[in-house]
């Protein structure tokens, strides 16, 4: 067992003469031919949305996501240190193809503060998971184009 710069506990497993290190829940290949490229989380996402004025009021006063920048035809927020580009140049938004879950505290509050904001829910809270810790809880809402958004919130076990 090593531990990398950071301190993490580092496992190697070896394979066919190929080193894979195990990071938490992140398996890596690497070898003297490769070059480590970790994936160390989600930078950005970007949402296509047809009337941008709109969808950055949604965002800003009814979500209350912080407003980072803007762009000729793009607007960018701070989603809990992951970037979100809302951009009205292409792409087809409301396809229901891209899903963004937002964490939130309590997903029942959430709800009862959107709803009251005439923000459209597709699924009140319900439970989805439980972990030996907590349950999930989860509520599907759309903003003005159409993409939904998952609220999330984990409530501890008693």
């Amino acid at each position: 067992m090593d531990r990398d710069s950071g301190g993490q506990r580092v496992e190697r497993l070896r394979q066919l003469g190929t080193d894979y290190i195990y990071r938490g829940v992140s398996l890596v290949e690497s070898g003297p031919d490769m070059q480590m490229t970790h994936v160390t989380g989600v930078a950005q996402i970007a949402l296509s949305v047809r009337d941008l004025p709109r969808a950055i009021a949604f965002y800003r006063d009814v979500l209350g996501l912080r407003h980072l920048f803007d762009a000729p035809n793009m607007s960018f927020f701070d989603s809990g240190g992951v970037r979100l580009m809302l951009s009205a140049q292409g792409g087809e938004p409301g396809n229901r193809g891209t899903l963004i879950y937002l964490r939130v505290a309590d997903a029942t509050a959430a709800h009862a503060e959107l709803s009251a904001k005439n923000v459209h829910f597709e699924q009140p809270p319900h439970v989805i998971g439980r972990s030996p810790t907590a349950e999930v809880w989860l509520a599907w809402c759309a903003d003005p184009d159409g993409n939904l958004l998952g609220l999330m919130s984990e409530k501890p076990l008693t």
